[in-house]
């Protein structure tokens, strides 16, 4: 058992869940102000054409603190399939 799974069995016997997103591209300020080429390139190769919004990423986030009572130790992709 790695570190990491000994800190998780002391969360879970706190009914504590532990879960990373991994989040792709997403529509921000920060990304509307890279208007280049690489950002577009990038958006083409996601296979639902479109970056996520922050609605989208936050959706997601509600569902898990609130809604959740059994996924955890996942890595859960936010990313449009890419």
């Amino acid at each position: 058992m790695n570190l990491y799974q000994v800190k998780l069995k002391k969360l879970y016997s706190h009914n504590i869940l532990y879960n990373t997103l991994r989040i792709g591209v997403t529509d921000t300020k920060f990304h509307k102000k890279i208007k280049n080429k690489s950002i577009k390139n990038r958006v083409k190769m996601i296979p639902i054409k479109k970056m996520a919004s922050t609605n989208d990423i936050a959706e997601y986030i509600i569902y898990l603190v609130r809604d959740n009572n059994y996924v955890t130790n996942e890595i859960i992709s936010i990313t449009g399939g890419e």
